[in-house]
């Protein structure tokens, strides 16, 4: 069984949430879905990868974590799945992954086979849910997609004493 947590900014309002775990739990019933949070800022890639920083580190290995803020991609942005720490994160080429901070991923690759030429707007459940599933099976990251060149390397900032 392997666990899938999923972080938005959503709230808890709509119907999306409900959405995205039907779709997980059709596709993948044997996952663990959990919530880590829905209330995040609107658009606030820090404010998610400061929850999911916090958290991903007491989750077990091999837990896919899907990062659904600010997650539709800018016209020529990059949907991207990483290995970091032997876990998985799904998110888009916004910042998070640099975000979630310690060390580069293991392995970032770009989803873009994974949508069409017209996006559907709903990316966590049209994209982050079938990527998930195969990860839960076994699939490996590199069979996924093309290994990501170029993403965006935001760093978390820290306070320093002069």
């Amino acid at each position: 069984m392997h666990i899938i947590t999923l972080t938005s900014d959503w709230k808890e309002n709509d119907f999306y949430v409900a959405s995205l775990k039907g779709k997980l739990l059709s596709a993948c019933p044997e996952a663990q879905i959990i919530d880590i949070n829905h209330r995040i800022k609107s658009f606030n890639g820090a404010h998610a990868a400061y929850i999911v920083r916090n958290s991903y580190p007491h989750f077990p290995e091999n837990t896919i974590h899907i990062i659904a803020v600010n997650s539709e991609p800018e016209k020529g942005g990059e949907l991207l799945a990483a290995r970091k720490d032997k876990h998985y994160f799904l998110c888009a080429d916004n910042g998070i992954l640099g975000l979630l901070g310690g060390a580069e991923p293991e392995e970032v690759i770009t989803l873009t086979e994974h949508y069409q030429e017209e996006p559907d707007t709903f990316i966590a459940l049209s994209v982050f849910a079938r990527v998930a599933c195969e990860l839960s099976k076994g699939t490996v990251l590199e069979k996924l997609g093309a290994p990501a060149k170029d993403y965006d390397r935001q760093t978390p900032l820290r306070a320093t004493i002069e």
